[in-house]
């Protein structure tokens, strides 16, 4: 836990569902996806999710009384589940007592053993509570964040298109993939996930220039700002702009932008964001995140109750999400183990990637084209990237799309005639795409990532949201 006196801890919690609403929404999440129903297709609108999910006004009242009573800064956001409470590390010791530190620490793998000590009064209520250590200076605009966007933020200046690149076109994929000249994504708004560096919006209309695509630029959705980063740290939330707004041309992208030093639980905050009724007025119908992490972190970290019901919650208002697989293949993530001087894999078995293994998203994994004539297509496999610690620590040379079983997740209604438990990808898309010229460097950038933006201009409303 750190020890500066000028940082504070930024509360974020989420209150429980009433009985009746989350049996009604695990039910009708079901239903509207499944094809076979009768219900099939008939989402609500945010406005009704936002009303069968709001915690009764005496329940926030409570809470907000308790967190002030003890010191803390208390709030609400636009998602009627989603609050905040704030305090100095001091604070914290002195309302929860030294074991909560346990919580604040950054390489957890495991769920601490003690549990945030809350009252009976609000804890019942409560069905997380997650925390992050920021900046004192931070805190106002964090929060602000979280409930109000910023102005887009500009990079660089515009680059001219240059000579093509290795790897594959969008008229590539459009032709490989057989995609019908309809299949434009007009009519939906994709909301994708970025806590990464911060996206090159002129690289990006760059791009689309060179490929003969006419749009306007990303609409941005400051939920916690990030640093700029350099070249690698906005290679993939660009390449991941560029690509989405070059398969989907008629659809509106809104980049969701969230610091993961200030942001408990991104994916938490990215979902909740998209599905509140009012939130920057805009309503994604597919969220996208090409970002992951090994299933086994994420639950140490967050459990994942909350993400599944908001996924529940996704599914029933007709919003898809799609992510990545990853790309460490077997694996989910680098192998850490320490034995007889290597790092190695904790286990044998295939393991699975966060949020991939969670039910009612759309996990995409990748293939490569090796040659058009014949049309050949093979899974997917790369050598490291040009990281030189990622290298030095790394026991292996290559990169493969990931796949697995989830350890936690239990197996899908709609895969329970096929294979257990939780696997994935439940897709492929080729991926040895090209990139733009960031920094007048032609390159080539291949992993899972880039095969997740194939999936919004053929998913619209037609694919399950499973």
């Amino acid at each position: 836990m750190p020890r500066s006196r000028d940082r504070v801890v930024l509360f974020v919690l989420f209150f429980r569902d009433h009985g009746r609403s989350l049996h009604e929404l695990s039910g009708l999440a079901r239903r509207v996806c499944d094809p076979a129903d009768a219900l099939y297709g008939r989402y609500m609108t945010r406005a009704r999710l936002a009303r069968l999910v709001a915690p009764r006004p005496e329940v926030v009242e409570r809470c907000r009384r308790w967190f002030t009573r003890k010191g803390m800064q208390f709030g609400t956001l636009p998602h009627p589940q989603v609050a905040w409470a704030a305090t100095t590390l001091e604070g914290v010791r002195r309302v929860f007592g030294p074991e909560c530190e346990a919580w604040l620490r950054d390489d957890q793998v495991q769920p601490p053993r003690h549990a945030w000590p809350l009252p009976d009064e609000i804890g019942g209520h409560l069905k997380s509570i997650s925390a992050t250590s920021i900046q004192s200076g931070d805190l106002a605009r964090t929060v602000k964040g979280m409930a109000s966007d910023g102005p887009p933020p500009r990079i660089g200046r515009a680059i001219p298109p240059r000579a093509a690149a290795a790897g594959m076109t969008p008229a590539d994929i459009r032709s490989i993939y057989n995609f019908s000249p309809e299949w434009t994504g007009k009519g939906e708004t994709i909301g994708l996930l970025n806590i990464g560096g911060q996206v090159n919006v002129d690289d990006a209309m760059a791009f689309w220039r060179r490929h003969g695509i006419e749009r306007e630029p990303p609409t941005m959705v400051n939920l916690a700002s990030i640093p700029p980063g350099g070249l690698l740290e906005r290679l993939e939330p660009t390449m991941g702009v560029e690509w989405i707004g070059a398969m989907a041309p008629g659809a509106r992208i809104f980049l969701y932008n969230i610091d993961y030093r200030a942001a408990a639980d991104p994916w938490v905050a990215f979902v909740a964001a998209a599905l509140s009724p009012s939130f920057h007025g805009q309503h994604p119908t597919i969220l996208v995140s090409t970002w992951s992490l090994p299933e086994r972190m994420y639950a140490a970290r967050h459990g994942r109750g909350v993400f599944a019901d908001l996924l529940e919650q996704a599914a029933v208002t007709g919003v898809t999400f799609i992510a990545a697989s990853g790309d460490w293949g077997l694996y989910d993530g680098r192998p850490s183990t320490q034995v007889d001087d290597l790092k190695v894999a904790d286990a044998p078995w295939p393991h699975g990637v966060f949020p991939s293994v969670e039910d009612y998203v759309l996990s995409v994994g990748g293939t490569m084209i090796p040659t058009r004539d014949p049309l050949t297509e093979v899974a997917w496999s790369g050598p490291l990237p040009p990281n030189d610690d990622l290298r030095r620590a790394m026991p292996f040379l290559r990169l493969a799309s990931s796949g697995g079983f989830s350890e936690d997740v239990d197996m899908p209604w709609w895969q329970q005639d096929t294979l257990r438990p939780r696997g994935i990808p439940r897709h492929f898309t080729a991926m040895d795409w090209r990139l733009s010229d960031t920094r007048r460097i032609s390159m080539a950038r291949r992993s899972t990532g880039p095969a997740v933006p194939a999936w919004p201009r053929r998913s619209g409303r037609r694919l399950s949201r499973a």
